[in-house]
């Protein structure tokens, strides 16, 4: 549960899952595809019925997240819990952008607890974040993946509503990600804490660079002799406009307000930069994590339309890396 919060409680949401693989009817055949196991749920949030859209991966389930409420107000506590078993494959997302309404006073927050067992893969892709003006929201993520798993983990944090010109207006965001393996050992921890500014400090909106102020991070978790060659595939897709070799050391790209921690110790990444995945006008980058346990992708996008088709460029990255096949044009049902 969430350690601190600031104001009384609001509706507090559950989602907790559990995906394993199971045979085929009749036992014939051996495994068939990832099916539900455990399902536990408490208003406002929801899960649809598990489908099977992609024919390249037959077997894997792709999980819809409702929250039927349609967003964050004052004091709404959501936590969701996924455990893929070993073997397992998931994809999950939301039925649409979570929406986090602006706040006279305290604060709204969730908690993503995402654990991929032996030989599992596990994509958490939801629709992106939209905070409004005067909103005041907090994220803890933690993911745990055996060193044999795949864990892809996918966050777009819009500017706010574009009709009404908001421009990072919220009052507090911010978003902790921590990763372990199953018996704990800490992988790293990125925080990104966007408002408010610290004491003295400029607002988000006037530093970010000009007409990009849509941002994504991808964190991929994968085994420790695939991350090198993850990011080798990757890095091409980012390359410095000025012809800069892919890989190059440098300072890992950050987000503004981003922390990265490897149990206090600090760490040179191979990174890349520049023009992202042949979209234009984003800014992106690519660093191997801590202990090359993953890697790290960030961007800035002008807009939000842009950031979906840039986020989505690193999932076809990811996905032809992985498999060796395309990822599927995902539809709402």
């Amino acid at each position: 549960m969430f350690e601190v919060w600031d104001g009384p409680t609001g509706k507090d949401g559950l989602l907790d899952l559990t995906l394993g693989v199971v045979d085929r009817p009749g036992g014939a055949g051996g495994p068939w595809r990832t099916a539900l196991r455990h399902y536990r749920h408490r208003s406002p949030l929801q899960l649809g019925r598990l489908l099977y859209p992609d024919p390249s991966c037959p077997d894997m389930a792709f999980v819809y997240v409702a929250m039927l409420s349609g967003g964050f107000v004052q004091g709404d506590r959501m936590t969701q819990r996924i455990v893929l078993q070993p073997g397992a494959r998931a994809h999950v997302t939301t039925l649409a952008a979570t929406k986090v309404y602006g706040m006279q006073r305290h604060e709204a927050g969730q908690r993503i607890d995402l654990s991929a067992g032996a030989g599992a893969l596990l994509e958490w892709w939801p629709d992106p974040v939209i905070p409004f003006r005067q909103a005041r929201f907090r994220q803890e993520v933690t993911l745990t993946a055996d060193p044999h798993a795949v864990l892809l983990y996918g966050d777009l944090l819009l500017p706010g509503r574009a009709a009404r010109q908001e421009r990072h207006a919220y009052d507090a965001y911010s978003s902790r990600v921590t990763a372990r393996r199953p018996d704990g050992r800490l992988l790293f921890a990125d925080t990104q804490c966007l408002a408010p500014p610290p004491a003295g400090a400029p607002p988000l909106s006037s530093i970010l660079p000009l007409e990009r102020d849509t941002l994504g991070t991808v964190y991929v978790l994968a085994p420790q002799a695939q991350a090198r060659s993850l990011l080798a595939s990757l890095a091409p897709g980012l390359a410095d406009a000025s012809g800069s070799p892919p890989g190059r050391p440098a300072a890992a790209p950050g987000t503004p307000g981003s922390r990265t921690e490897d149990e206090g110790a600090t760490q040179t990444c191979r990174s890349s930069s520049g023009p992202a995945l042949g979209q234009s006008g984003v800014l992106a980058g690519c660093s191997l994590l801590p202990g090359d346990c993953g890697l790290v992708v960030r961007l800035l996008a002008p807009d939000g339309r842009t950031g979906r088709r840039a986020m989505h460029a690193v999932w076809q990255s990811v996905r032809r890396w992985l498999l060796g096949v395309d990822a599927p044009d995902v539809r709402k049902p």
